[in-house]
């Protein structure tokens, strides 16, 4: 029924985009049949209907670029093998059983920071923020593997948008996940968060 509506909505939008283009078109070319005339009030009706819906789609998504190509990806500092050969005398003592895990709870940080033990000496921490333009917004994820000197061993970020106004969930085009390649490096993050829990348990 939703993809129905979704549907009936398209053709109608696209029928109004073509018939207000198509009488900017005979408006502008009406006096002295000037082509470029008719274009510019043709562009102009465009824009009457583009705008009002998707105002602020082509700036997010060059926000979003931007950001993706200023600093997304997955950083590490301390390899896990290397964080593990380095503790390989405490590695049983720095286990945490299933259920203690559990119980642990969210641990917060100053700055907007929460997260939970991963083993005994490392945390996993994440936060989301907006950063943008004005009304123009996208939002920052960022997941870090802290030891407990609070040296970071790890970290990802990414970046996303979602519906700039609310809309009940109707701008589909206003949504999207991380960076281009974000689900090939977050994999990469949960799996090594995932090793330096030292047993096979995972979230």
């Amino acid at each position: 029924m939703i993809g129905l509506m979704y549907l009936i909505a398209a053709v109608f939008y696209i029928w109004l985009m073509v018939v207000v283009v198509r009488f900017g078109w005979r408006v502008g070319g009406a006096k002295n049949g000037s082509r470029k005339r008719a274009a510019a009030y043709a562009f102009i009706g465009f824009l009457i209907v583009y705008l009002p819906l998707f105002w602020d789609h082509i700036p997010t998504l060059l926000m979003h670029r931007y950001y993706c190509s200023k600093d997304a990806g997955l950083t590490v500092y301390v390899s896990p093998e290397q964080w593990i050969s380095d503790h390989q005398n405490e590695v049983d003592q720095l286990k945490i059983p299933f259920l203690e895990e559990i119980n642990t709870g969210t641990i917060y940080k100053p700055g907007g920071w929460s997260g939970h033990l991963v083993n005994r000496k490392v945390l996993y921490l994440n936060k989301t923020e907006q950063v943008g333009w004005g009304r123009l917004y996208v939002n920052r994820s960022e997941a870090r593997l802290v030891d407990a000197n609070d040296s970071v061993l790890v970290k990802a970020i990414g970046y996303g948008y979602s519906e700039q106004l609310p809309s009940g969930g109707l701008r589909l085009w206003m949504k999207t996940g991380s960076c281009r390649t974000g689900n090939d490096y977050w994999a990469s993050f949960s799996q090594i968060r995932n090793s330096l829990r030292l047993q096979g348990n995972s979230k």
